[in-house]
């Protein structure tokens, strides 16, 4: 598929998928079409990277764990004890950033007693 089929069915923009193939997280096949800006060709196999992509996001992954993780996965996949050192990785970074913020929420509660807010 092109770059607008598969921005579509990503629901990104081309924009946002160049910027992926320019970090090497999407490798299209080049076509002959195009001339001096040869056609890419993108497979039904980038478009479910872009979809682990985007679930790993929304656990907090950066594009570069992201990469890492990706790197690590073999034709099967991540091993399961791989998969387990990424998950509890996540785990715990997520865990300190709940407490980060029940704190800030506690103290938000805190000035809302205590008449600071008007």
């Amino acid at each position: 598929m092109l770059i607008g089929e598969l921005a579509r069915a990503a629901d990104m923009s081309r924009d946002t998928i160049r910027y992926y193939v320019r970090l090497g997280i999407l490798k299209p096949q080049i076509s002959a079409k195009g001339g001096r800006n040869p056609y890419k060709i993108f497979s039904p196999q980038d478009l479910e990277t872009l979809r682990m992509l985007r679930v790993s996001q929304v656990f907090g992954m950066t594009l570069r764990e992201f990469q890492i993780v990706r790197r690590d996965a073999g034709p099967d996949g991540l091993s399961k004890a791989r998969r387990r050192e990424v998950i509890e990785d996540r785990l715990a970074k997520l865990e300190a950033q709940a407490l980060v913020l029940n704190d800030l929420i506690r103290r938000l509660r805190d000035d809302l007693k205590g008449g600071i807010v008007a």
